[in-house]
């Protein structure tokens, strides 16, 4: 156990489960089955992928500043997401 996490293979397993799940609740968007379109199910999920690639660089000790801009690319996912979801709906 102790090495899925100093290799960071933790968060890949974290990232299979994740995208199993986004595969699930596009499928269920595009039969009718969910109110959300595919966009905001992706836009939904896509700010926790970035965060656990950012998990996932500092397990291995990349480099800060690789650490740093997907954290910044989280933040603007993030506000992409609050926009869809709050501002452009109304």
């Amino acid at each position: 156990m102790a090495e899925l996490f100093a290799t960071g293979r933790i968060v890949d397993l974290l990232l299979l489960v994740i995208a199993a799940e986004a595969a699930v609740l596009v499928w269920l968007s595009w039969r009718g089955r969910l109110s959300d379109h595919a966009g905001a199910v992706v836009s939904l999920l896509l700010p926790g992928i970035m965060f656990l690639v950012a998990l996932r660089l500092a397990l291995v000790d990349a480099p800060w500043p690789a650490i740093a801009g997907v954290l910044a690319l989280t933040g603007i996912a993030h506000a992409a997401d609050v926009y869809l979801r709050f501002f452009r709906s109304r």
